[in-house]
């Protein structure tokens, strides 16, 4: 009887010393480790939680925790982009579009995090892990958006007065596709501020993207640009080059009285064979020219090169196939750049 005594006396003081450890645990262990911190509310800051084996590991978590509060705008804006840009292009293209969109939507998050700080640390006495908190100002990252975002609508409102100023149609249309760039990037802005600033509002504009959007499609109408192919090199490079300017919404020349000639040259060297791989190298050069003087306003070459085990032409086919996913990515933008030059 006396050894069983002694026995639930101990097991007692040693549920007494657990529960003695437990709650002094308990009382240490921030309010944030597992739940909202009531000194960083929800409301004045977005946060972010990180755990991990040593201090690094647990910052690096907090702050890729607190990058997920823009995770849906980046999606969105990754769609919008899409929607905004896509034409007619291949795989391609909208592959290079999404990898584009994706970078730039990174280097703005990343430029918006930087005004986190991690805010608090704390290891677990028992299990050594270390946790992190990470808090972004919502008012520091408000201010930012916000002055970003005016500098967007300065930069649209200039481009808009620069198209209707212009008297010369390619320089119109290059400042109207400027506008409306500059002004889908400040809609995507105002979405992020929406999630950022505490009351949820964003900043009213003067101008959208689908009416700037019609503008200069209307414009771009407007210019009458003919193809021409060459009398040197691949025979229906005309037609590459036709293509791709009705893919870039320019209206069809009138052989009689265009605007601007647009002059395709795809020539090709001599098919190599190296290790059973048939290989063609080409380049792809096009010129537009002002139809009645015949100046030249701008020029651009793409090298290209395709390979085939099955035989040189269809390692040639796989090249002019390459150059039209080329030109339907890029003439646009190429053609408009000719504005300034």
């Amino acid at each position: 009887m006396k050894n069983l005594f002694t026995t639930l006396v101990i097991v007692l003081a040693l549920g007494l010393l657990g529960c003695a450890t437990s709650s002094k645990k308990d009382a240490d262990q921030p309010d944030w480790v597992t739940g909202q911190s009531s000194k960083y509310e929800r409301q004045r800051y977005l946060v972010g939680r990180g755990q991990g084996g040593d201090l690094d590991m647990a910052k690096d978590r907090a702050r890729a925790d607190l990058a997920k509060n823009f995770d849906v705008q980046v999606t969105e804006r990754t769609e919008d982009i899409q929607q905004f840009e896509a034409t007619k292009d291949g795989e391609a293209a909208t592959s290079r579009l999404e990898e584009s969109a994706s970078r730039k939507l990174t280097t703005h998050t990343d430029q918006l995090l930087q005004g986190a700080e991690i805010a608090e640390l704390w290891q677990d006495p028992e299990t050594k892990t270390f946790y992190a908190l990470a808090v972004l100002s919502r008012t520091k990252a408000s201010r930012g958006l916000r002055k970003e975002i005016q500098g967007l609508d300065e930069a649209t409102r200039h481009s808009v007065r620069s198209a209707q100023a212009s008297d010369d149609p390619l320089v119109k249309v290059a400042f109207a596709s400027r506008a409306l760039a500059t002004q889908t990037e400040r809609e995507r802005l105002e979405k992020t501020l929406r999630v950022v600033d505490r009351l949820g509002h964003g900043v009213p504009s003067d101008q959208n993207a689908a009416s700037l959007r019609v503008d200069r499609d209307e414009l771009l109408q407007r210019i009458q640009i003919v193809a021409r192919g060459s009398e040197r090199g691949y025979d229906h490079t005309e037609d590459l080059v036709g293509s791709a300017l009705v893919s870039a919404g320019f209206a069809g020349g009138d052989d009689n009285e265009p605007d601007y000639e647009l002059k395709g040259l795809l020539l090709f060297d001599e098919p190599r064979i190296r290790e059973g791989v048939h290989w063609v190298v080409g380049t792809l050069e096009i010129t537009l020219l002002s139809a009645k003087s015949q100046q030249a306003r701008g020029t651009k070459r793409w090298e290209l090169k395709a390979g085939s085990s099955v035989g040189p032409s269809v390692a040639q086919r796989r090249a002019i196939e390459k150059a039209q996913a080329v030109l339907n990515a890029q003439l646009r933008s190429t053609i408009l750049g000719f504005a300034g030059e």
